[in-house]
């Protein structure tokens, strides 16, 4: 395949896709759902180790705001790395 032609198929697909997909319904997610349980989590500490770096490091503290989310489960956080 060309490059114009891979060029063209990719923006054929944006097209299709810049909307977003249409959501889910429930009626969609209901069947689906019986197959999963959600993880065992273990009931963990506040995460006091954390704050003492993110005082003494000025770059570890932009990375944490930039990149740390809270979890739904408290003392779990969501964490965005590139590869």
């Amino acid at each position: 395949m060309s490059p114009a032609k891979f060029a063209q198929q990719v923006e054929e697909e944006w097209a299709h896709l810049e909307d977003g997909l249409p959501p889910l319904t429930q009626e969609e997610l209901t069947p689906v759902s019986q197959f999963f349980a959600p993880p065992a989590y273990e009931k963990l500490p506040d995460t006091m180790h954390v704050r003492k770096h993110l005082i003494d490091s000025k770059p570890f503290a932009r990375w944490i705001e930039r990149n740390v989310r809270p979890h739904k489960v408290p003392g779990y956080a969501s964490v965005t790395l590139s590869a």
